[in-house]
């Protein structure tokens, strides 16, 4: 392992993270803070949409399936033999429905987590 003097605190460190005869730690607070906000905040964009996106998908999963769910349902209920069927086939797709928007939620809830995270760091 080669090994180099850091020209700026002293330090012997691994000769792969000197660069210019400075080590990666005193190289790090060289970044602005405009620089490491530009950065944050177009990944923050385009984070925000994406998550906007997924909870209005959601949104449109259960309304749909509950619309769905309930016009069978009823169209079932209405109808004489064999309508049980369509009863029981229009609840399951509004439970389906309702269970697949808990699912979409909880990954919107996860990305918008791991963007708070982001944004902390």
């Amino acid at each position: 392992m080669i090994k180099g003097e850091c020209s700026e605190c002293g330090k012997t460190v691994i000769a792969s993270t000197i660069n210019d005869g400075v080590c990666l730690a005193c190289r790090q607070p060289v970044q602005s803070t405009k620089e490491t906000q530009s950065k944050a905040g177009g990944v923050s964009n385009s984070s925000a949409t994406a998550i906007t996106t997924l909870n209005g998908v959601a949104v449109i999963v259960l309304m749909l399936s509950m619309l769905s769910g309930l016009i069978i349902a009823v169209l079932g209920g209405q109808s004489g033999t064999g309508g049980g069927y369509l009863v029981v086939a229009g609840i399951l797709i509004a439970v389906v429905g309702l269970v697949q928007w808990a699912f979409i939620k909880v990954f919107a809830g996860i990305a918008e987590d791991i963007k708070a995270i982001r944004e902390k760091i």
